[in-house]
């Protein structure tokens, strides 16, 4: 292929786009994920204690430590499809539908430097889990943080 034919063009203009749009291409800093958080979600502080609780609770197959990290009633969807959990009884009895072999793996492998954050939550692998803030005061520097939802994303 030669410099100036329509495919190396399209090639050059690809490569081009991606150097334009550094997050896609790297990591993100820890503090540019804090920041992230400060300006979305609230105090990333508070997210630190969270992400390493239920990393730790999933890592050790620790549903009832997990269960204190959930927001009740909330939607999932199991290795079955959709589910319902309203109770921390209900998330025990449920968890290992919910937290199948995929979900332990993205959840423990997340790397904090490669959170995706919005205005929605926070995304651990490619959505098997979202966390989000419930703040306690007007500029959140108090805040409870859930588990919003469990998904598989096969």
């Amino acid at each position: 292929m030669k410099s100036g034919e329509p495919g190396f063009i399209m090639i050059r203009a690809f490569v081009f786009i991606l150097a334009m749009l550094p997050g896609l291409a790297s990591a993100a800093s820890i503090d540019e994920v804090d920041s992230q958080i400060g300006d979305l979600q609230g105090n990333a502080a508070l997210f630190h204690v969270a992400f390493d609780a239920v990393q730790k609770a999933v890592a050790a197959d620790d549903a009832e430590a997990l269960a204190d990290w959930l927001l009740y009633p909330m939607q999932a969807v199991g290795d079955d499809g959709p589910v319902s959990v309203d109770d921390r009884a209900e998330f025990i009895a449920k968890y290992p539908h919910l937290f199948t072999a995929a979900v332990k793996a993205a959840v423990t492998a997340q790397s904090y430097e490669d959170l995706f954050v919005n205005d929605q939550g926070v995304m651990f692998g490619d959505g098997q889990l979202w966390m989000g803030a419930f703040c306690k005061t007007v500029d959140c520097s108090e805040a409870d943080w859930r588990i919003l939802t469990v998904q598989q994303t096969n």
